[in-house]
C-alpha cells in the first residue's frame, strides 16, 4: 500500500546512521529554540505538510549549512572587548539585560566566548559604545534608573531654603 501520491528520490539506505543521527538532534533543538525555525515549520504546517516531512526539509537544510561551514568556515567575531567594556562604564550584566530585553546570563556566556550569537553580540556591542559615546559627554550610562549599591534610587538632598521660599 502507497502512503502518498508523491514519488521522491531517495539515497542510499546504507548512509552514515550517526550523520543522520547528529542532524536529526540539530533539527530537535532548532524546532525548540530557534525562532526562524519555528516559523518555518509554522509555515509548512499551515500548507498541509506533515512534521515528518518538514523535518526532512529541515535536515537538507542543515546538512548544506554544516557543509559549507566546514569548508568555507566564518570566522567568529571578536568579543574580547564587550566585558571590559561594560566594566569599564560601571554597567551590571543586570542592567545591560534589561535594555537589551536578554537574559543577564545570555550575556555573560557571549562575554565569555561559551556562547554565540552574533546578532545579539552586535547588538550588544552597539548599546555598550552608545553608552561610552554617551559618557564621554555627560557622565551618564542612559539607563532608566541608576540605583545605589543597596538598591535604593538615589535621591538629591532637600534644601530648605530652595523648598520653602518663605
Amino acid at each position: 500500500m502507497k502512503r502518498s501520491k508523491t514519488n521522491r528520490h531517495r539515497l542510499s539506505k546504507g548512509g552514515d546512521r550517526q550523520a543522520n543521527s547528529a542532524l536529526h538532534h540539530v533539527v530537535l533543538s532548532r524546532m525548540q529554540s530557534d525562532h526562524r525555525t519555528q516559523d518555518y515549520v509554522a509555515k509548512r504546517t499551515a500548507d498541509g505538510k506533515s512534521k515528518r516531512e518538514t523535518m526532512r526539509c529541515l535536515k537538507r537544510y542543515v546538512a548544506r549549512e554544516i557543509y559549507r561551514q566546514i569548508f568555507s568556515p566564518v570566522a567568529a567575531p571578536d568579543i574580547t572587548d564587550l566585558r571590559p567594556l561594560r566594566r569599564q562604564l560601571g554597567v551590571t550584566l543586570q542592567q545591560a539585560g534589561e535594555q537589551l530585553n536578554q537574559w543577564p546570563s545570555n550575556l555573560s556566556r557571549i562575554e565569555r566566548g561559551i556562547a554565540r550569537n552574533d546578532h545579539v553580540a552586535q547588538t550588544y556591542r552597539q548599546w555598550l559604545t552608545q553608552q561610552h559615546l554617551s559618557t564621554t559627554g555627560d557622565n551618564s550610562h542612559g539607563l532608566s534608573t541608576a540605583t545605589t549599591a543597596e538598591g535604593a534610587t538615589p535621591t538629591a538632598p532637600k534644601n530648605p531654603a530652595v523648598d520653602n521660599p518663605n
